[in-house]
């Protein structure tokens, strides 16, 4: 079953990818933790694909990447990594639900310590600037801040054409999406882990406009 279902991504993402490259009007770079999964949901994106935006420019070519609209979500890196850490013991990913680690102690684990058993996939855990930048300047053409979804996802919608309304599909996007005050999980971080996320993600902080 786990060669079928492996067999059947490829296929769907192959093809995604030579539509693409063919004459795809959109791109969408999908950041792990920062509302992809609606908006592929609501663009009818058949595959999840969390490719970096170099690495999606190279596989549909420079000439089809700076034609099409190119866009992503952000999002604050405090929620990301909280959003992250419940993700992660929700479905046991690095054993997370067998052999829970606090949030704290995970962040120090991931970032202090570079942990493989926690860190297993450093793309994960790079900055938002680095899934969208060449790694000296942002080479999408639209970045959204998940926080302010409601106002950018008819802009979202006017450039890709779609009429569709944007589903949740992030409990913890619920509360940033509804209020401020719905993001303040941070209280929960400590000193030492705040200033973990600060250091690894400054670049965040300062393209994007995030504050601590």
């Amino acid at each position: 079953m786990k060669h079928e279902y492996g067999l059947q991504f490829r296929i769907r993402y192959y093809d995604y990818l030579l539509r693409q490259r063919l004459g795809g009007e959109y791109v969408f770079i999908h950041i792990n933790k920062c509302g992809g999964t609606s908006v592929e949901e609501a663009l009818g994106i058949p595959v999840k694909i969390h490719d970096t935006a170099r690495l999606r420019r190279v596989k549909i070519g420079r000439r089809r990447w700076d034609k099409a609209f190119t866009f992503a979500l952000v999002r604050h890196p405090y929620s990301r990594m909280i959003s992250f850490h419940k993700y992660r013991s929700r479905y046991n990913q690095t054993g997370l639900r067998d052999k829970p680690l606090a949030l704290n102690d995970w962040i120090r684990a991931v970032f202090r310590d570079r942990d493989p058993a926690y860190r297993d996939d450093p793309r994960m855990f790079a900055s938002c600037f680095d899934w969208v930048s060449d790694g000296a300047a942002v080479i999408v053409k639209h970045v959204a801040k998940l926080e302010e979804i409601e106002a950018q996802w008819p802009i979202i919608q006017e450039r890709t054409g779609t009429s569709a309304p944007l589903p949740l599909r992030n409990a913890s996007a619920a509360g940033e999406r509804a209020s401020p005050e719905g993001r303040r999980s941070w209280s929960a971080l400590e000193p030492e882990a705040r200033q973990l996320l600060e250091t690894n993600f400054a670049k965040d902080f300062e393209v994007f406009g995030y504050e601590p």
